[in-house]
Parts: C-alpha cells; structure tokens; sequence
C-alpha cells in the first residue's frame, strides 16, 4: 500500500546497463567461458553512476543531486547471478568490492557521481553453457546486513533474519529481490542503502510505453570480462550498474516571503520561524529493491485533459545507450496491501501534547509507503505534522462565542463568558475559570454570581452549547497528508462533479487504479519537499488524530501546501495551512 521514485545511478560493471543484452555486436554466450582462467577467475571493470534527486512532478521532471553524504559510498558488495534470464537467474557469488575507487566526472542530470572499480570474479562452480548470462547486482552502503562469506558465499541480514547463501544455492533473483529489510541508514553515520532499480526498457510520458519489459541488473558479456587486472585497468569496457537510494526523503521549507498573517484574516499571526514538524504513518520495512509490475505502466488519468503515462519516465537514464532504460517512479512496498502499513504511530510516539523537535532545516528519512487504489486513506497515508505558533507563544483560546479565528487571551476568554451569561441568562458572574483537556477541549469549570446564586444549570447548559479550545504555549497543529504523484498527474474530478464525501464518491469506482492510483504515497530515491506557502485557518489545539475510514482527499483544508518530489526525484508539494 504504497509508493515510489528512484534514484538513477550508475554502478559500472563492465557492461552499459541494457538489463539482458548489450549495446555491442560482441559474441557473449560461447566466448563467455574462455574469458575465465584455469582456476574460473577473470576481471571485470564496474562503474558505480551514483543517483541524483528529482522534483516538482514528473510530467516537468527536476532533478537535484542533494548533499553529497546522501550519495556517498562507504562501503559496496557485488553480487552475481548466472542464469539463462534474469528473474531466475542463481545466486552465483558475492564479492566486497575495494575502497579505492576512481571518480569519473558525469554530464546526466540523473546521475551525482560515477566510480570506477576492477574486480577480480569467478565463475562458479559450474560451467558457463551457451545459453548462460551472468547478471550484476550492487548493494551500497549495507550499515552491516551483507557479509561476504567463504567461497564467494553471503549473508544478508533480513528484517525476520538471516538469509544465507552459498555458491551452490538455489536462490533465484526473484526470491533475492523480495528479501524484506529494516535498516534504510543514514547519511550522517553509514550511509544510505542503494541497490538496482527495475526499469523499463520502453519510456512513458506524454507517450504510451510501447511492449514495456521490466529489467533490473546489466548483464557482463564477454566483452566486460578481462584475462587479468592489468588488462581490466586498461580496458573501457564498463558493465553499468544503476543504483538507487532505499530511502525517501521528506522535509519542510518556509519561503522566506511567506505572510506571518492568515490568508483570511493578516492580524491573526504566527510565527514561521518557530515552526516545528514530525512524520507520522510510516513503514519500517522494505524490500531490497523496488517492486513494480507492468500491469500499471500504461496507466493514465482519464481526469486530465491530455494523457500523461506517469508509471515510467519520458526520457531514458542515459539517452545515448543504443538499448534504452527508463526510471519506474512506483513501487509496491513491503505492506502493499489494504492493510495499515506495519508502524501506525500510537500515542506513545506522537501523542497529543508531542514535542516536535524537526525544524525547518531537519530531514527525514524513511522507507516508502505506497498506497494501492483501494487504500486511499488517511490511515494507511504518510503525512507530516505541524506545530505553528501563534499569539506570539502565548496561550490562547478560540471558541464558537466569537469568529472562527478569533483569538482570546485568557482574561478575554472570561470576560466573554461574563458577557454571554448577561446577555443570555441575565446574570452577573463575577468569575469564571476553565478546565483545560490534554486533547485540547475546553469547559466552563467553575462559575461565580454576583448575588451567590447557583450556577450549575448555567454551567452545564454552556458546556453543552458552547465550544471552547485551548491552545498551550499558543501552538496549533496540522497535518499534511504526502502527494507522490498528486494534482497534475492524478487529479480529482471538479468540485463541483463530486457528489458527496464517501470514497467511491470521491475516488469513483470507473478506472479508479487508471486515475488514481499512486496519487498519494512516498517511494524510494524520491524527495519530497513540503513547502507552506500560507495559512488559511488556525489549525487544532493538539495533533490531529489519524482517523480510519476517512478519504486521503478531504474537501476543505487549512493549509496550501506544494510538494516537490526531486533527483534525488524531488516532488515539491505546496500547501496553504
């Protein structure tokens, strides 16, 4: 239940990274072996083309490189397969490629960086036939979970476990693929984790894709393959292994021409530099490389006035490879289903006097969630939480008595009450005082009248009629449900031809997967920046509960919110509060 973009970035191997064939006329199944010496050792030359950023949408796809910790290697594993196609393709052997490396400057706006890496591999124990390929696979950065083991074995440190192989296993790509992990890293510590995206062997866009296959490791042919490393270093034969980041990224940006004030009342105002945030709704899992299905590559949203093939790139990672590969910016997360995501943050984690600590300049990264078409909900959805502050840190109370934004001080608040019992009851109360809730609500909680008569009827009566709110410290708080693909690629239908606010009127059951699915989500390798051009409302006195059964979409909001997904995929999302 979830979503997804990907990082383009290149691990050279010896082969560019056309997934099952090479860009080269070369003969690769009987020369293969021969490449091998007596012992089944031969070289390789490997070129790791790092991942930048994209934003914005992709239908005006930008890219950003990020800070260069959020692309840099600390350490690698090489991993191969050997097989007659790539899915079912056998664990054949891993190897920890060296720390030395040779940088290699790089003209693609979808890749940061370029390595370069020689690497002594065997065959394995078995003959290489006629109808064998070898296939690369690269994990970056593994915090730990990969260890090259004797006789080229590994272990990888799963989220239920170990999973150990060998060179005589039976494993097959496809079941190596879906391991399920739990530890994304950090830039700041170990470094992110990247490994191979799927893409597409045929671009989206403004374009069908045309008889799309979906392809995830190069292919080393015996053109890649060297008789020794002196012959490597000298050889420009590279296998091109892309590589993405596991993570996706999330922060918050404030404009610095942002209005202090309301967008319907400027003398109510806030404080955008005290701003504090947090995510809520994430997944703690995923799979070791993104999962994605040809079933939705030729989707499209029938809402938009001209098709838009969202589920792959218009333009190939590197657009002067004879076989081109095109970015898939979905993927079906470790949970993709109807079923809440594994983590549902509890009050314990951020409960309803939570001290958010992220500020503006803070990120997060987290694993993706992405949400099927059936699960558009605010249950299942990532979203951030804002706490702004208003009346300058000062509590305050907001209640039906006056205007929707009104803001009352404490004595203001009391002196209100006074002037309603007046009016309504025809009464003078010379003191009233407030019980204040964790969540927020407020009551009337003592009532004192001028001729000491009892107040309680009048009590309950304002309690039962009247609603208070109380804002600690004057912090209101929002919530900002993440858009992947969002308004341009998946709009809704006009206001006016929604019927109502359930979710098939919303979400209509015709094409429902077409139109929307994906329009809420965050995938790998995409960045996700929330930007707060202004706000409309003052928001709630604590952080909104996460409600079940409650559409994504909801037909007012407080916020006017942009969301930028940059490369790093950057997808930028506005709003207004």
């Amino acid at each position: 239940m979830k979503k997804l973009f990907l990082f383009g970035a290149l691990f050279a191997v010896g082969l560019s990274f056309t997934a099952c064939s090479s860009d080269n006329d070369d003969v690769q199944d009987s020369s293969l072996d021969s490449k091998f010496d007596a012992q089944g050792n031969a070289y390789v030359n490997i070129a790791i083309n790092l991942p930048t950023t994209a934003g914005t949408t992709r239908a005006n796809g930008e890219f950003d490189h990020g800070t260069a910790a959020e692309y840099e290697v600390k350490d690698a594993v090489l991993v191969l397969f050997k097989g007659t196609e790539e899915t079912t393709a056998k664990f054949n052997g891993a190897y920890t490629l060296p720390t030395e490396k040779v940088n290699q400057p790089v003209s693609n706006n979808q890749i940061s960086d370029r390595l370069l890496y020689a690497q002594q591999i065997n065959k394995g124990e078995n003959a290489i036939t006629g109808s064998d390929h070898i296939y690369a696979f690269v994990a970056i950065n593994t915090n730990g979970k990969f260890t090259v083991t004797a006789n080229r074995g590994l272990t990888v440190t799963t989220k239920s476990g170990d999973q150990v192989l060998s060179t005589s296993t039976t494993t097959t790509f496809n079941e190596f693929k879906d391991y399920v992990m739990n530890e994304i890293g950090d830039p700041t510590t170990n470094g992110l984790l990247m490994t191979n995206p799927p893409m597409s062997t045929a671009g989206g866009g403004s374009s069908a894709p045309s008889s799309p296959q979906i392809k995830c490791m190069p292919e080393l042919t015996a053109d890649h393959i060297y008789n020794s490393i002196e012959e490597a270093y000298a050889g420009s034969k590279f296998v091109e292994v892309y590589v993405e980041r596991a993570a996706a990224k999330i922060d918050l940006s404030v404009p610095s021409g942002t209005s202090t004030g309301l967008t319907t009342d400027d003398a109510v105002k806030y404080d955008p530099s005290g701003i504090k945030w947090d995510v809520q709704n994430y997944n703690t899992s995923f799979y070791l490389t993104r999962k994605v299905s040809t079933t939705y590559l030729g989707y499209y949203s029938g809402v938009r006035s001209t098709p838009f093939y969202r589920f792959v790139e218009e333009t190939a990672v590197d657009p002067s490879m004879t076989t081109k590969n095109y970015r898939i910016p979905w993927a079906e997360d470790a949970n993709y289903t109807s079923t809440a995501p594994e983590n549902v943050p509890s009050t314990d984690v951020i409960g309803k006097q939570v001290g958010l600590s992220k500020s503006i300049s803070d990120v997060v990264y987290l694993a993706e969630n992405t949400i099927d078409e059936a699960s558009l909900l605010q249950q299942y959805t990532t979203r951030i939480v804002l706490a702004v502050p208003f009346n300058g840190g000062t509590s305050f109370y907001t209640s039906s008595l006056g205007g929707a934004d009104e803001i009352f001080s404490v004595p203001d608040m009391e002196n209100k009450v006074k002037e309603y019992i007046t009016s309504k009851y025809g009464a003078t109360a010379t003191d009233v005082t407030f019980t204040n809730a964790v969540d927020g609500s407020a009551k009337v909680n003592t009532i004192t009248l001028s001729g000491g008569e009892d107040a309680s009827t009048i009590k309950t009566e304002i309690n039962a009629n009247v609603m208070f709110s109380y804002f600690l410290n004057g912090m209101a708080y929002y919530k900002v449900l993440i858009k992947h693909f969002g308004d341009i690629e998946t709009p809704l239908k006009p206001a006016a031809e929604i019927a109502g606010t359930t979710y098939d009127d919303i979400y209509s059951t015709t094409n429902r997967a077409q139109n929307y699915l994906g329009r809420y989500s965050i995938v790998r390798n995409n960045w996700y920046r929330i930007t707060l051009d202004g706000i409309k409302h003052i928001g709630k006195p604590s952080v909104p509960d996460i409600p079940t059964d409650t559409p994504d979409d909801e037909i007012d909001a407080y916020l006017k919110v942009r969301i930028n997904i940059l490369s790093w995929a950057l997808r930028n999302q506005h709003v207004t509060l």
